[in-house]
């Protein structure tokens, strides 16, 4: 029983991990966020990663989890702030963007395309990356209608025992 009350106690635990979001800042128009399931990434070498969700707007177009495809590389501090990144995204009605960073203000790009045409292109300015993390749900024990059956069951197959037995005070 002990074993059992641990294993659920660690699902759980396991189960209340936070969600990270993380929010981006371009200097050419590209802006948005997506959002990771559990903990902040923390890998010094860029990773790919998949969101849960993203959004993110580059000049009057819309790019999100339902209306385009993306892909999401990055790299982190040991803290889980992003300072190496690629992302790109293309939606449904040939628009797409790209912006990269890979260390130094000049190896940056954000580029915003419609139909093949930059409508906007920014090298050597690096937007900037916010991070916050999301609390999960509170989980509130509500006992299901087949527990209380089994506390009023056992309540009273205990009197009962205890009547039986003659534990039970009469008057």
């Amino acid at each position: 029983m002990k074993v059992f009350l641990v294993i659920a106690f660690l699902m759980i635990a396991a189960s209340a991990k936070a969600d990270t979001v993380y929010t981006y800042t371009g200097n050419d128009g590209i802006n948005g966020r997506f959002v990771l399931f559990g903990a902040p990434v923390v890998s010094e070498m860029p990773v790919a990663v998949d969101p849960l969700t993203y959004f993110f707007t580059a000049g009057n177009q819309v790019f999100d989890s339902s209306n385009s495809t993306a892909y999401f590389e990055i790299g982190t501090t040991s803290n889980g702030t992003i300072d190496d990144w690629l992302f790109s995204a293309k939606n449904q009605t040939d628009g797409s963007f790209f912006s990269e960073f890979y260390g130094s203000g000049s190896e940056a790009t954000d580029a915003v395309q419609y139909n093949g045409v930059n409508t906007a292109y920014l090298e050597g300015d690096a937007g900037n990356w916010l991070i916050a993390e999301i609390p999960p749900d509170p989980i509130i024990p509500t006992p299901e209608p087949s527990e209380w059956l089994s506390m009023i069951a056992g309540i009273a197959g205990l009197l009962w025992l205890a009547h039986r037995k003659g534990l039970v005070l009469r008057r």
